[in-house]
């Protein structure tokens, strides 16, 4: 499964227009048109030719996965992705601290929702 599928459905709208920070790299959630999800994702591309990017299902939000090297000091984030969000939520410092634990969250938290538990 895509990841950014995955995470569109697990983020919701607190989270839009937020960079969420991890060890191994980004999760842009931004709330946009089709036409700027469009737009952000060719611009994202030029520095992150494998990124990963979905809607919502109700097409309120956009998310887009970016893996690789995040600086240490928030400041040398590519300014693109400051620039697309109201702020930043550092995940580096928490339980789920990189993509692929954010994953298995994530997931658990689908397959609770498709039980109905």
């Amino acid at each position: 499964m895509n990841r950014s599928i995955l995470f569109a459905a697990y983020f919701d709208a607190e989270d839009r227009n937020r960079l969420h920070v991890y060890h191994d790299g980004f999760v842009l959630v931004v709330a946009c048109t089709p036409e700027r999800h469009r737009k952000i994702r060719d611009e994202l591309l030029e520095v992150w030719p494998h990124l990963e990017d979905a809607r919502s299902d109700d097409g309120f939000l956009s998310v887009f996965v970016l893996e690789g090297h995040v600086p240490d000091n928030k400041s040398e984030i590519n300014p693109t992705l400051r620039e697309l969000t109201d702020g930043c939520a550092d995940h580096r410092l928490d339980d789920w601290d990189t993509l692929e634990v954010l994953t298995a969250v994530a997931l658990e938290r689908w397959q609770q929702r498709l039980s109905g538990s």
